[in-house]
């Protein structure tokens, strides 16, 4: 069975996430603590699913990047698939990102999003169906000096540079690049 990284998974001593195997287990402890304790390249891999299904535990990106995320696969899409309101996902940059859905709930760092992502940016493609956004696909939650970078395409209804929809809180945040859908 995958070994969690090297950490306590708690908000003193989170779980540091070095490669993409530490990546990977994530879902095993959705709701701990992680730190990303160092740039990530994950060229090479495409994820069918999100990298990370279900979220509700505190992701701190520390300033590091995760470049080159590609994800083929049909909805709750990005690096978190979806992430509760008890999640917290901050300082964290997703570069060169290729996310691709064929159904709803695509972003590229969270599916459908309910929690609070802060001092994040996602740079690169994301496609899919309906809510479908250049960060979130869907936000329930907050999102606060963030933004996205890249182009978005929705076939459906609600796209987004930003958020595909957002009945949540946005501030200080901003979005760029061509937008196509409903």
């Amino acid at each position: 069975s995958p070994e969690m990284p090297e950490g306590a998974g708690t908000v003193d001593e989170p779980y540091l996430i070095r490669d993409a195997n530490d990546l990977g287990v994530i879902w095993l402890e959705p709701s701990a603590c992680y730190r990303l304790d160092a740039s990530i390249d994950l060229a090479g891999t495409t994820w069918a699913v999100a990298v990370v299904p279900w979220f509700d535990g505190t992701f701190d990106g520390n300033d590091c990047v995760i470049r080159n995320l590609h994800v083929e696969g049909v909805g709750y899409l990005g690096l978190f698939g979806q992430s509760s309101a008890d999640a917290m996902i901050s300082n964290l940059g997703l570069e060169v990102l290729d996310v691709n859905g064929t159904a709803n709930y695509v972003g590229g760092l969270v599916g459908c999003h309910a929690g609070r992502v802060s001092a994040s940016f996602c740079s690169g493609a994301v496609a899919g169906d309906s809510l479908v956004g250049g960060l979130v696909g869907a936000n329930d939650g907050g999102i606060e000096t963030s933004r996205a970078t890249g182009a978005v395409d929705g076939t459906g209804v609600y796209a987004g540079g930003l958020a595909g929809r957002n009945v949540g809180k946005i501030a200080e945040s901003c979005s760029a690049g061509a937008v196509q859908g409903g």
